[in-house]
């Protein structure tokens, strides 16, 4: 019972998001946000007031719990000002989860603003893409909410809200320090990085020479962050956690040739939206497409530059919407056809993903349910 809730609950947020963004594309600007209120409330319920949804879900819920009770923690400035101001008012855990989940969809419908024509692709990709980690990473992603807001005012030339926003997640989570200039250099190119042939010829050679060691060679960054408390733990062993051997999470790099079929769709993906890029001016975004494709090629198996890699899943299916579009209003050649095709079962393997049961029923209870020992939880979620 438990599991078929959990996959229709997960299937109804699907059709839900499909349905609204397709109403979203046709309507007005004007309506946007008067259309995207159904699918936010949709996605801060089903994602939001889930119980002990991860591993990270149970660690914060002893963090609230020291903010209720007037203790502090070592985390960044924003995160513990927001935290503690909900503890001031004694709000309930489950609420601090879904606001955090409700800022995450705020921040996918706001930057999906300039792309109204394909939303009905991209938000459920978006979503489908980024649900399933930000329910573990909460303050990674509730950081990217404040990142993604920003890239949009950047891109509307809102510069200093821009700049606001980019400190608020650095504020909110110290990693993506890293992240903004590497977001900004992006955003002031103008040109394209690499053409199709070049671009997956990379992609080829990432995937397959790639070797984890190599990121032994950059431990030396960490010493620049030795200032914060939050880095302590990686800079403490910043070679094991970038090669992946002190990561936390058990994840071994997957074989080369399920890398490389896994890297088909993205292929087709950079084909097409090279062609797309070009007609509606998104070179930009085509380049951060890129880079976030050459992060999912090198990142199997490493937990911490995984993480950075799902900060440019949004561009990602950007270019991969337009694509889409682009190919379902061409000519069907056969090209075309295997290219639609391959580009189309992608999202639905997301999909699957997103509504695949977690391998235990207690990971699948929501708020309403049995609130089961967030402690007893972590021991569970370890043994699998």
């Amino acid at each position: 019972m438990i599991e078929f809730r959990y996959i229709l609950f997960h299937l109804l947020l699907a059709i839900i998001l499909f349905y609204y963004g397709k109403q979203i594309s046709c309507k007005s600007i004007n309506s946007y946000w008067k259309l995207s209120f159904i699918p936010i409330l949709a996605f801060t319920i089903e994602e939001g007031l889930r119980w002990g949804r991860n591993i990270d879900w149970c660690v914060y819920y002893y963090v609230y719990n020291d903010y209720l009770q007037g203790f502090s923690s070592n985390h960044e400035i924003l995160f513990q000002a927001i935290w503690k101001l909900y503890a001031l008012f004694n709000l309930p855990y489950p609420i601090i989860i879904a606001s955090c989940s409700c800022l995450l969809i705020f921040a996918i419908f706001y930057f999906a603003k300039t792309y109204k024509s394909v939303s009905y692709i991209l938000i459920p990709f978006i979503v489908f893409s980024c649900a399933g980690t930000a329910t573990n990473l909460i303050r990674w992603y509730m950081g990217f909410s404040f990142l993604l807001i920003a890239i949009k005012l950047y891109q509307e030339e809102k510069r200093t809200l821009a700049i606001l926003l980019a400190t608020c997640s650095v504020c909110t989570h110290i990693g993506l320090i890293i992240a903004v200039p590497i977001f900004y250099v992006l955003l002031t190119y103008n040109k394209v990085l690499f053409k199709p042939f070049a671009a997956i010829i990379i992609s080829i050679l990432l995937s397959v020479l790639f070797d984890p060691a190599i990121m032994g060679k950059f431990a030396f960054i960490f010493d620049l962050f030795k200032g914060f408390d939050r880095f302590d733990t990686y800079a403490s062993d910043a070679a094991g956690w970038l090669t992946g051997e002190g990561q936390n999470a058990d994840s071994e790099r997957r074989s080369t040739i399920s890398l490389l079929i896994a890297n088909v769709p993205l292929w087709a993906y950079i084909f097409v939206g090279y062609k797309v890029s070009l007609n509606l001016n998104l070179a930009k975004v085509y380049n951060l497409m890129l880079v976030g494709i050459y992060l999912k090629n090198t990142a199997s198996g490493l937990e911490l530059m995984g993480r950075y890699s799902y900060l440019f899943e949004p561009f990602i299916c950007v270019i991969a919407s337009y694509s889409i579009l682009y190919l379902i209003k061409q000519r069907r050649t056969f090209t075309n056809t295997i290219l639609l095709f391959v580009s189309i079962i992608y999202i639905f393997r997301k999909l699957y993903v997103f509504c695949t049961p977690m391998v235990h029923d207690d990971f699948m209870h929501y708020v309403w349910d049995e609130q089961l020992n967030p402690y007893s939880l972590i021991n569970l979620y370890r043994s699998f």
